[in-house]
Order: C-alpha cells, then structure tokens, then sequence
C-alpha cells in the first residue's frame, strides 16, 4: 500500500486599489487687491483611475459641494475650454502629467469675490474628486495717508541703579515710539 502526498500551492494575489486623493491644495481663505492675479493650484493622485480621467473642471462652487457655473474645463488631453464671458479673466497653467490643477483668475474686481472650486472627474462609474476655497478681493488703500496719532500729556518713568526719570511723550505714534525708546535706553544704559 502508498501512500501518496498531494499538496496544492494556491497563489494569491492581493491587489490593493488605490483611488484619487488630493495631495495639496490652496489655502482654504485667500484674500488678494483689486487688480491682482491669483493662482489655485492643486496636485491630486489619480491611483489607479489614472487612465479613466475624464476632465478636470474649475468654477464657481455651490454648496453642498457641486459647481454652480463652470469657468474652464479641461479634457484629458490637456485641451482647456473656457466659458466666452470669461475668457479674458481665466486662466490653465496646469499639467495633467504630473497631476497638478492651476488655475489662474486676472484683473481681479471686488465682485470676483466668491467661492471657486474644482472638479477632477473619472467618469461616470467614479466619485470625483472635488475642492474648493473662498477668494476675497479687497480694494487697495488709495486715498491719502492717514493722519498720525498725538499723544498728549503722557509719561515714561524709567530706571537704572543710578536715577530716574520721567520723560513726557507728545510725539507722533507713527515716528515717536521707536525714537522715544531708543532715546530712553540710551539713558538708562550711561
């Protein structure tokens, strides 16, 4: 009688899948002159959806967290469509190689101060990825400077192991304050 051993070697392979994140994105508040050109720019990892990108999309952001007007989108190709109104104010610097979203708004006006966000579409089967940040634009200070402040009838007492004394402050703020303290530590360290 034989006895014969049978073994069976099963392989298995473990696939982790990988989805898209987001790896850096702009700060969440920028705030930026009348004027200026702001740049958004976000670098995402696509894991293993990379050959399914669809488009990645940049607009005005609705909450809960979808895009009320798209601005600029961009195919998988890397071709940019913007929308013809806003044409001269948008902007693709990006580079979907290397998986970084930039996108520009120029000649920013007070009224471009909303929520923007972006959209980094894999299809239909796929969540997309999705981010936003509040731009505030605020207006430079254009008039004429602001007026100095006069302190009246104020008293520094200082020491040292000889003497003390009083100094009466009725400077300026703006020039005063560091004139005054350097003038006080002289003083004090005779």
């Amino acid at each position: 009688m034989q006895f014969g051993m049978f073994f069976t070697l099963t392989l298995v392979s473990i696939h982790a899948i990988v989805y898209p994140s987001m790896i850096a994105a702009p700060k969440r508040f920028i705030n930026v002159s009348i004027g200026e050109t702001v740049s958004f720019r976000w670098h995402y990892n696509s894991g293993d959806l990379k050959n399914d990108l669809f488009e990645v999309v940049f607009g005005i952001w609705k909450s809960p967290g979808f895009l009320k007007t798209k601005l600029i989108a961009v195919n998988s190709s890397g071709f940019a469509s913007t929308r013809s109104s806003y044409k001269s104010t948008v902007g693709w610097a990006g580079n979907l190689t290397s998986s970084i979203a930039v996108f520009e708004l120029y000649n920013l006006k007070l009224e471009d101060s909303k929520k923007y966000g972006i959209v980094v579409e894999y299809g239909l089967r796929n969540t997309p990825l999705t981010d936003s940040v509040q731009l505030q634009v605020v207006s430079r200070h254009t008039g004429p400077p602001k007026p100095p402040l006069l302190l009246h009838n104020r008293y520094i007492k200082c020491h040292n192991s000889r003497e003390s004394y009083n100094y009466r402050v009725s400077k300026y703020v703006e020039r005063g304050w560091r004139f005054i303290a350097k003038k006080i530590f002289r003083r004090i360290l005779l």
